[in-house]
This record gives C-alpha cells, structure tokens and sequence, in this order.
C-alpha cells in the first residue's frame, strides 16, 4: 500500500527536478549605452533581444495581477522586464531608467 505512494513522490520529484533544470538558464539583461536600451531575456530556452530608442522609450509601472509590473515601451513594441526582481527591485530600477531615457536623456 506505500509503494504507489513513493512512487507517486519519486515521480513528483523527478517532474520538478526537470523543471528546474529547464528553466535554470532563464535570465534578464538590459544594457544602455549611446542612443540604444537594449533588452535581452531567456525565457523557456527562447533567447529574445529587443532594442529601443533611447529617447523614445518610456518606463511604466502597470498593475496586473496584483502585481507591480516594470514594463518598456517604444511605438509599437512593449516589453515586460524584471520577473525575477522583487517589486522593491522593480521601483528601484524603474526610477534609474526613467532617469537615463525619454524625455531625460539628452
């Protein structure tokens, strides 16, 4: 009667080991320099690297789901970045790239 239960937690244990180590190479980057902010983010092993205009660029701090989410916008593209900041973290950068792009950047 407890083998199909520790088998039931071996299996679970294996589901999250894969996970883990699916999703261990994820990460976030945001580079600014010249009139470029880039962002570079791996995400389920799809590396995406989307570039913006300095000065057009603006930082926004949106709610969604209950959550304080830093997002980067330019004509038509919008990102979301910081999923593995805290929301303190999020405010913090927010408040720097505000301070290095749009309207303050010159």
């Amino acid at each position: 009667m407890v083998m199909p239960f520790a088998g039931l937690e071996l299996l679970a244990l294996a589901v999250a080991f894969y996970y883990v180590n699916y999703t261990a190479e994820d990460y976030e980057s945001i580079w600014v320099g010249g009139d470029c902010l880039v962002v570079e983010r791996r995400i389920l092993r799809k590396t995406e690297r989307i570039e913006f205009s300095r000065y057009w660029v603006r930082v926004i701090m949106a709610v969604s789901h209950n959550k304080q989410e830093l997002r980067l916008r330019s004509h038509d593209k919008e990102i979301e970045f910081g999923r593995y900041m805290s929301e303190e973290q999020r405010f913090v950068l927010a408040r720097e790239l505000k301070s290095m792009t749009g309207t303050s950047y010159r």
